[in-house]
């Protein structure tokens, strides 16, 4: 993923593979591929979920889930360390001909991703108006055209 500050600066954000084992009867692991210790997830209630890890020297074939409050339980606090989103080298874009590509809207690799500062007002698009579908909290005031005024940029987007 790249992202810029909007003003020319470019970095370049590169995570860990995703652990692909599956753990047992529940979700894909979330450590980094090729991690020792036991293949892991968290439950919908919060249980930690558990599958023994064949590449780690401890492999005893088993697999299991811990409920919070157990003694055994692993918090996500102490898992966070493991989690594969939390292993990524940042750099900065230096190479100029990379930094047109991506102020063109083009990445080097096929699958990056770009990310830009948001620019004007995020709830109207920059319009100044919305539908009363997208004022949920009747937040909007009457703007004598069928549409409200926007209650978070409150129209100056659009001039008014």
């Amino acid at each position: 993923m790249y992202s810029s500050d909007g003003e020319g600066h470019w970095q370049r954000c590169e995570w860990s593979p995703q652990c692909p084992e599956k753990v047992f009867l529940a979700d894909q692991c979330q450590g980094v591929e090729g991690h020792q210790d036991v293949h892991w997830c968290f439950g919908p209630s919060g249980k930690f979920i558990w599958q023994d890890n064949e590449n780690d020297p401890r492999h005893q074939m088993a697999a299991g889930s811990t409920p919070p409050g157990h003694k055994n339980y692993r918090t996500p606090e102490e898992m966070q360390q493991h989690y594969y989103l939390c292993h990524h080298v940042l750099t900065q874009v230096a190479d100029p001909a990379v930094i047109l590509m991506l102020e063109a809207d083009e990445t080097p690799e096929k699958d990056a991703s770009i990310n830009r500062p948001v620019k004007g007002c995020w709830r109207c698009n920059n319009t100044g108006r919305i539908s009363e579908e997208d004022d949920p909290f009747d937040a909007g005031l009457p703007a004598g055209d069928g549409l409200l005024i926007c209650p978070e940029c409150h129209g100056k987007c659009f001039g008014q």
